[in-house]
């Protein structure tokens, strides 16, 4: 066996210093000179485990480098160490000694360097040293080699990477050997180079210059699992396995031997050959290639996409492999196989490929797209498919070295070879060139079989210009675009010996298997007289050494087939294919029937009962004509009726928990009760059930559903009986039933339990003119919520008229009452009591601070699962008085309409509001009475519904409570006491108005974020006001440091409104005079997202993400005119903005002037939220004298290194922008457009101080720009023109406004 050949490592598994009875020492290092004492100091016979914390950087000693010698056995983990110059080896692990990575980066940063040094590794294991790579270990970035394994050494690969290593393999093992268990081998190597060998992983002999004796190591490659990819080079950018070290001068070193049994080599580059593998074996020492497991995959390269063997000695095996998806930009997609024949003799298997070996979807642009043999022996029992080449989509043979007199030989077994292209030329299956002298066989088939392959000119299955022995297999049903679909034998040149043998000579008997036994033998194909299944030329006989071109194809014998209609035949049915010839032996496809509405196709027999199999649509044509023969059936569609039901229904005989009686339609009408179901052609027993189906319940997961506990829609599917099988039944007319679908819609209720005791609903009364009045009496006794419904009403299912409810004797049609949904019936957490209470409020209803009473009203089937029904007639509506209410009351009662219980139904709370906030509210009249009101509902009416009313009771004097309002740590209270509080006194059980709640001033730096309570609860001012005050209570203000930071003060120069204060380093193309507005509102309802043209509804948004677009139109607005009117312009670069948009041209202005920037794929993502350090980059561009080099350390997450440092910088030396308390500036984070207008007015110059902007009667202000908020002033200034004159406060100037301006930006 080949894998006797490999040593066996003590090291495939995970392993620790001190395992074979040495104590290890712990440390932790955290410099280079800390990490060298550390190593230097465990001799021989030592272990030690030690911690690399942080990053370290290599040593010098002299111009040269540092490197640590491994002695005893260490382990490293944590932290990176760094190379510092690109010569010299980092660790060299001497003879007997170990060194196990576990967790830690050696990182030889390449890219730093210019100057290269050979033999400069990241690791040397010397001879009989030791290496382990454990889990997270990583090497990269090496200048040469980043693991080399000398002579005797070993290195064991559980996990980690190795990659990024330039010009030189990841792995290179000269006489020593390379286990690979797990990890990631990737990225090494070099696009650029022809001829370096081995990307990922080199492995040779070596022969000891030492010894007197020249001894010769074997290389050892073992590849158990992990990945090899994406690695480069000139051959065997995966893996190259060579003979000898420096084989390519003298061939004196030992052999290399690769043994893989799983992982993956996938996405190489050769630019030469063997993109996966490159194995060869020409030197004394016979090497060893054997995979018995794994994939090769994806891999490119000129020669041998997937591998390159090349081989003097036999017994390189493949099996249990999947080469797959190579890629040859001249020969061999899969494998290029290359031998020595001549030096070995006919005897000799260079390469055998064994079973469940997969090799498919390979290309090669030019030849051989599954295997290129180049005088190789190679015996094969594989599948081989779906390759594609110009020549030999599946194997390709040729002559290599024409001094050895052969083109080698194929010897297939058994597997398959199907479904390859010949795109261009010929040899679908296989192609065997012409051009030995050698009388061997060439092709040699004892079994498998060549089937549907496919050639663009000529042999399909085999294209052969030498021997060609056919002993057993199959061979057919292969196809060529012009001569010779199976077979064409084109012998040429000097030798005649070339033979076709496809029968015994002795016998008489052809060569070809098949296993119905029908095919006939072997025709003429020639593209001049192609077969035909009429009058075909048999090939009679063929010498053995007749040397002539013979274009074949092995064909069949011909049966007529014909198809036939039985019984009536429904108008408009599709017409019969005409009789054909069909192969005997042949796979035939069945006339596919179409469909016809209201019948099915029976499907095909035979007419005279032969037992053919038709199976998927096909069956085997046997050596008889064949007649088939179809019919039609009609076919009724029964399907259930959609039915709404309401949770915790019952059927009349039990409690909750159950479905509604079935209601099955054929077409858009019931079933009628005169249909007589059969199954199997018996009629139906009835006694069983009515029908031999019923109705099953599945939820969207199509998982069944078995109790109505939950809400939703539901598939309701008919189902057979237990012991009934769907395709026996049918209707005493013959008719096939099929079944369609329905949905059975489930809505909740406020209490399951209630519902399922009866407690939700109460029956329905009937009346007439006659005796309305007595009947009205009867529900009013009986004090519950009822329904008077017209006798001779007809009750409808789902409120669908067309569709009247089978009302029987069991029947109890009631109304349903119940109360709103409570937030835990489906997750929700709304309070519909109160967004109902203010959706009636906004239509001008009268509710809020009154009583009221809120229910849900339907009709129900209470003794059909409570199913939803409507009367046709409208119902009358008793509502007994709820506690506390009579008829002395003052009452009105408001109809929800539309809200009807599935509207909770996969909506969250926002489409909740959404959906509440839309409804409409309608007042009903009603009716008083001693008892309760009475009112109407027509046809469909039903919906949630409030009884608002007022106690007309008498109540107490309120006691009256305290409530103290303090200032906290940071501002003061308006109108304070000496003590600096604020008292209001309220009556108990009242709420405070706007004006017992103080005004806060709070200090500067600071701005108020709301109040402490005494029962612990943060309120704002709007909460206080819905607040019910019951006790003496105390609220503090609470205060927030403001991250952006007072501007500079600013030098007002003249007070002549010129603004000329002869500042430097003031925007000289923004206009900072005028003081326009820059920013608008939203022309929405704040409350309800609803267009309104009511403005003082209108929000600004202050706290919301300011987009890209929205800067751009700021900024534009704030050009001076004549610099906007000269640069004006609307022919934008961006691939995203168009003249047409209504930013289109504010964009297209400003990129003109290199204010605003896109990205590199030429879009400017108008729509982007923009992050604080894009926007601070976009002001400063405004100023003449930027161009800061930013201090590292002046922010925490700002290094220095980031393209927006500097405008960073710009921005804070300007008093643009601060940071936050953390020490942080948080550039990445989205701006708002209250934080973005704070930094324009600063950009401006502009100081809006709160107490100095005019009265809120004159000033367009905003229901969601408190005054309490940080940037209430900021807000103000943006979004109204005003005139100003400056002022001093607190030694600071401050605007003082004036007056609005009279005009805006766009007047102008």
């Amino acid at each position: 066996m080949i894998g006797s050949l490999f040593p066996t490592s003590s090291y495939a598994v995970e392993s620790q210093p001190g395992q074979q009875g040495i104590n290890a020492t712990e440390s932790t290092v955290r410099t280079w000179e800390e990490l060298k004492n550390a190593i230097t100091s465990v001799d021989a016979e030592e272990a030690a485990i030690i911690t690399v914390e942080g990053d370290l950087e290599q040593g010098n000693t002299g111009p040269l480098y540092d490197t640590l010698y491994i002695k005893g056995d260490i382990t490293l983990k944590g932290g990176t160490i760094a190379r510092k110059t690109p010569r010299g080896n980092i660790f060299v692990i001497s003879t007997g000694a170990k060194l196990t990575l576990q967790d830690i980066t050696l990182d030889g940063k390449k890219d730093s360097f210019t100057d290269f040094f050979a033999d400069s590794f990241m690791i040397n294991v010397a001879k009989n040293g030791q290496l382990v790579m454990e889990k997270d270990a990583v090497i990269k970035n090496s200048t040469d080699v980043g693991v080399y394994v000398d002579v005797n050494a070993e290195f064991t690969m559980n996990g980690g990477k190795i990659s990024g290593c330039r010009a030189d393999p990841g792995v290179k093992v000269t006489g020593g050997s390379f286990t690979m268990n797990d990890g990631l081998i990737t990225e090494n190597g070099s696009e650029d180079s022809e001829h370096l060998e081995g990307g990922g992983v080199y492995i040779s002999g070596k022969r000891d210059p030492q010894t007197s004796s020249g001894r010769r190591y074997n290389g050892y490659f073992t590849m158990n699992g992990g990945e090899i990819s994406t690695n480069y080079s000139g051959f065997g950018a995966g893996v190259f396995i060579d003979d000898g070290y420096n084989s390519r001068v003298n061939r004196q070193g030992g052999a290399g031997h690769f043994k893989m049994t799983g992982g993956v080599i996938k996405k190489n580059v050769a630019t030469k050959s063997g993109g996966g593998v490159y194995y060869i074996d020409d030197s004394i020492d016979s090497g060893s290639l054997e995979i018995t497991g794994g994939e090769i995959s994806g891999n490119s390269a000129t020669t041998g996409g997937g591998l390159n063997v090349y081989t003097k000695h036999p017994g390189a095996i493949i099996e249990n492999c999947d080469v797959s998806g190579n890629k040859a930009t001249e020969d061999g997609g899969g494998i290029l196989a290359r031998g020595d024949y001549h030096a070995q003799g006919v005897n000799v298997v260079h390469l055998t490929i064994g079973e469940n070996t997969i090799i498919s979807n390979n290309s090669a642009e030019n030849d051989g797209g599954g295997i290129m043999d180049q005088d190789a022996n190679i015996v094969l029992n594989c599948e081989i498919e779906n390759n594609k080449a110009e020549n030999g989509g599946g194997i390709f043979c040729t002559q290599f070295d024409a001094n050895t007199g052969s083109d080698g030989s194929v010897v297939i077994n058994g597997g398959t070879i199907k479904n390859n292209t010949a795109t261009k030329g010929a040899g679908g299956g296989i192609y065997y060139d012409d051009g030995s002298t050698s009388e061997s066989v060439a092709v040699t088939m004892n079994g498998g079989s060549i089937i549907e392959n496919k050639a663009a000119t000529e042999g399909g299955g085999v294209y052969i210009g030498n021997q060609f022995v056919m002993n057993g297999g199959v061979l057919n049903n292969n196809t060529a675009a012009k001569a010779g679909d199976d077979i064409v034998y084109e012998p040429s040149g000097s030798n005649n010996r070339r033979s076709l043998k496809l029968m015994d000579i002795s016998e008489k008997k052809w060569l070809l298997k098949d296993p119905q036994g029908t095919i006939t033998g072997w025709f003429l194909d020639a593209e001049t007289n192609r077969w035909n299944m009429t009058d075909a030329e048999e090939l009679e006989n063929l010498s053995y050494n007749e040397y002539k071109t013979v274009y074949l194809k092995a064909a069949y014998a011909a049966k007529s087939l014909r198809y036939e209609y039985d019984g009536s035949v429904p108008e408009g049915a599709p017409a019969l294919p005409s009789a054909q010839n069909e192969p005997v032996g042949s796979e035939v496809e069945v006339f596919d029937m179409p469909s016809m509405d209201g019948y099915v196709f029976t499907g095909w027999t035979v007419k005279d009962g032969s037992e053919i199999v038709i199976s998927d649509g096909k069956f085997i044509m046997p050596d008889k004509n064949i007649v088939l023969v179809g019919s039609w059936q009609k076919v009724v569609t029964v399907a259930p009726k959609d039915q709404t039901i309401y949770t915790g229904g019952h059927s009349g005989s039990g409690t909750g928990n159950e479905f509604p009686h079935p209601i099955y339609l054929v077409g858009d009408d019931e079933l009628s009760s005169d249909v007589t179901f059969m199954v199997d052609g018996e009629e139906w027993d009835t006694s069983q059930s009515e029908y031999p189906f019923t109705v099953k319940y599945y939820d969207e997961a199509n998982q069944e559903i078995t109790t109505d506990e939950r809400s939703g829609d539901f598939t309701a599917k008919i189902a057979p009986v237990d012991g009934v099988d769907a395709n026996k039944i049918t209707t005493s007319d013959g008719e096939k039933v099929e079944f369609d679908t329905g949905t059975l819609r489930i809505r909740y209720v406020s209490d399951y339990d209630q519902a399922s005791n009866n407690l939700l609903t109460n029956e329905a009364l009937t009346y007439t003119e006659e005796n309305k009045e007595t009947i009205m009496a009867q529900a009013e006794v009986g004090g519950k919520a009822t329904a008077l419904l017209p006798e001779g009403t007809e009750i409808c299912l789902n409120g669908d008229k067309s569709y009247p409810y089978p009302v029987d004797t069991d029947s109890k049609i009631s109304l349903f009452f119940d109360d709103l949904l409570p937030a835990s019936a489906d997750g929700s957490s709304l309070d519909f009591v109160g967004e109902m209470t203010d959706r009636a409020e906004v239509l001008g209803f009268d509710v809020d601070g009154k009583n009221a009473q809120f229910k849900y009203l339907d009709l129900v089937d209470s003794n059909n699962s409570n199913a939803w029904v409507s009367s046709s007639a409208g119902s009358e509506i008793f509502w007994p008085y709820p506690e506390g209410c009579s008829s002395e009351d003052e009452i009105q009662l408001l109809h929800f309409k539309g809200l009807h219980r599935e509207y909770r139904m996969g909506n969250d709370d926002t489409a909740l509001k959404v959906l509440i906030a839309q409804a409409e509210v309608e007042a009903v009249d009603i009716q008083k009475t001693d008892a309760g009101i009475w009112f109407s509902i027509p046809e469909s009416g039903f919906s949630p519904f409030a009884l608002v009313w007022k106690e007309q009771t008498t109540t107490p004097a309120p006691t009256e409570v305290t409530v103290t309002f303090k200032p906290g740590d940071h501002g003061d209270l308006i109108g304070a006491d000496a003590d600096g509080n604020v008292s209001a006194t309220v009556a108990s059980g009242d709420k405070l108005t706007d004006a017992q709640i103080p005004d806060v001033d709070a200090d500067h730096g600071y701005y108020f974020t709301g109040w402490l309570g005494s029962d612990g609860k943060t309120y704002s001012d709007e909460d206080l006001l819905g607040l019910t005050i019951t006790g003496d209570m105390t609220f503090t203000a609470q205060y927030e440091k403001k991250h952006i930071p007072t501007p500079p003060p600013v030098d007002p120069g003249d007070d002549d409104d010129d603004n000329d204060d002869g500042d430097d380093n003031e925007p000289p193309i923004l206009n900072t005079q005028d003081h326009f507005s820059y920013v608008v509102g939203y022309a929405e309802d704040y409350r309800t997202g609803q267009p309104t043209d009511n403005e003082d509804l209108w929000p600004v948004k202050p706290q919301n993400n300011i987009t890209r677009a929205e800067v751009a139109s700021i900024f534009y607005r704030l050009l001076k005119e004549d610099v906007r009117d000269e640069n004006t312009t609307d022919v934008s670069n961006f691939s995203d903005v168009s003249s047409s948009d209504w930013y289109g041209t504010t964009v297209a202005t400003l990129a003109e002037m290199n204010i605003l920037k896109g990205y590199e794929d030429g879009t400017f993502r108008p729509n982007a939220s923009i992050t604080r350090a894009e926007f601070a980059a976009i002001a400063t561009r405004f100023f003449e004298e930027t161009g800061a080099t930013y201090e590292p350390g002046t922010f925490t997450d700002v290094t220095g290194s980031e393209w927006f440092a500097g405008a960073i910088m710009d921005a804070v030396n300007l008093g643009l922008i601060g940071g936050y308390e953390d020490g942080t500036v948080r550039p990445n984070n989205n701006i708002t457009r209250a934080e973005a207008c704070a930094i324009v007015n600063r950009t401006l110059g502009r100081v809006p101080d709160a107490d100095h902007l005019l009265p809120e009667d004159v000033m367009k202000t905003w229901p969601d720009n408190p005054e309490s908020a940080w940037f209430y002033a900021d807000m103000q200034e943006a979004t109204n023109g005003h005139e100003y004159e400056w002022i001093t406060e607190d030694d600071n100037k401050v605007e003082n406004w004036t007056d609005l301006l009279d005009k805006d930006w766009n007047d102008r």
